[in-house]
């Protein structure tokens, strides 16, 4: 039975008939999990657990480095990563779950199932090729399709409390005069359902670029909601992966204190921190997202949406010659009409001007290009009404004046 996005429920590949997810005839012989009333869990504190390998006879588990089974429906050798849960028999396309991967604190607690099916993957990439002057014609002609898959990406998602200082530098400009200051502040702020990728094999930027994940639409686990998709299980243990959370944590908590609290200034630079995270809680969960790799001129690009959501990312290449050469142009353009803006200045203010603003303009042309990048920050999880100024103080450090020309 395959899991079908549309409906919520498991449909037979072959009659069409659906039947509900719970429905004991359609799911006889799975194994059960989180059965009865969901008991919330918190991972932070019990042991990472190995994982259980399944190797063919003769291999060797501190040399292989995948598992073998036999495919339930055609017999055939099915070889996946060991953390992989569940896959499609690429000889039959018969939906396979690994049932005895899933044992111990590998079991997820929760799943966020499939929203959104590949035709917004689709959709989105179509889009995302548009109004990008700067990607080769010839990739948006010749990249080529090699495979779009749905996956069940398993993450640790943390609940923590962040406490501690920052230190800024601010200047007040009163008329020509300006004052300096060290600032300090003091305070705490929560955060919730912050989302680390557990799966080492999937690229963290990627998964980081997709958020935020709406927790609110997860369930207790049950592996029928794996058929049709590749999933896995952890292979991040939960305290490493807090510590990108709490690192994450801690630079938000930084950009409240400054913007809640450093207000009354002209500028402000942020200069140190001493930040802490306590009271930290963790859950597994299993997020979707379809991923689509593409080929162009041997190289291999990864578009990727938010199955939940719909946010689309993916980075596209570069004309470096159309770039660099279009930006050329624009200087020199802009040199010869700032030219007549700059009359009686040194001869190269018109030219640092015009390179200056061709520049920024074809980075901010160029910028949607990219989208793909590592998170730093935990904004979207932290609960602004929980935060609280602990101390306080401000010290002058010395005046200047400016010159005005």
């Amino acid at each position: 039975m395959n899991f079908d996005i549309k409906t919520h429920m498991l449909k037979c590949q072959f009659c069409d008939t659906e039947v509900p997810v719970d429905d004991p005839e359609a799911t006889k012989g799975a194994k059960k999990f989180n059965e009865g009333e969901f008991v919330r869990k918190n991972h932070y504190s019990e042991p990472e657990e190995p994982l259980v390998r399944h190797l063919a006879d003769g291999d060797d588990p501190e040399t292989t480095k995948h598992d073998t089974y036999a495919c339930p429906q055609c017999g055939g050798a099915i070889e996946v990563s060991p953390t992989t849960v569940s896959t499609i028999c690429p000889y039959c396309e018969n939906n396979v779950v690994f049932y005895d991967k899933l044992v111990g604190n590998h079991v997820p607690d929760l799943v966020v199932p499939f929203k959104l099916d590949k035709d917004v993957l689709l959709q989105k990439y179509q889009e995302h090729l548009k109004n990008k002057p700067f990607v080769p014609k010839l990739f948006k002609r010749d990249n080529r399709i090699e495979n779009i898959k749905g996956y069940y990406i398993p993450f640790w998602i943390y609940d923590m409390t962040a406490m501690g200082s920052a230190k800024f530098s601010a200047e007040r400009d009163s008329g020509d005069k300006t004052s300096v200051y060290n600032v300090f502040r003091t305070g705490s702020q929560k955060f919730e359902k912050i989302p680390e990728d557990a799966c080492i094999d999937v690229d963290d930027a990627l998964t980081e670029s997709l958020e935020p994940f709406a927790f609110d639409d997860s369930i207790p686990f049950k592996p029928e909601y794996l058929p049709s998709f590749i999933s896995y299980v952890y292979d991040e243990s939960c305290q490493s992966c807090a510590e990108r959370a709490s690192n994450r944590a801690a630079t938000s908590l930084v950009d409240t204190l400054e913007h809640e609290t450093v207000t009354d200034y002209t500028r402000v630079s942020f200069e140190s921190d001493d930040i802490k995270t306590s009271d930290i809680s963790a859950q597994s969960v299993l997020y979707p997202i379809w991923m689509m790799k593409t080929k162009w001129e041997n190289k291999e690009f990864t578009f990727a949406l938010n199955a939940q959501t719909g946010t689309f990312v993916g980075n596209l290449p570069r004309n470096n010659a159309l770039y660099f050469g279009s930006m050329t142009i624009f200087a020199v353009l802009l040199w010869f009409v700032l030219q007549f803006f700059f009359k009686g200045a040194d001869w190269w203010i018109p030219v640092v001007a015009g390179l200056a603003v061709s520049i920024i303009g074809h980075i901010a042309v160029d910028s949607s290009r990219v989208s793909v990048a590592r998170a730093t920050k935990a904004n979207s999880y932290g609960d602004i009404k929980s935060f609280k100024l602990l101390d306080a103080r401000d010290e002058f450090v010395r005046s200047y004046t400016r010159n005005r020309k």
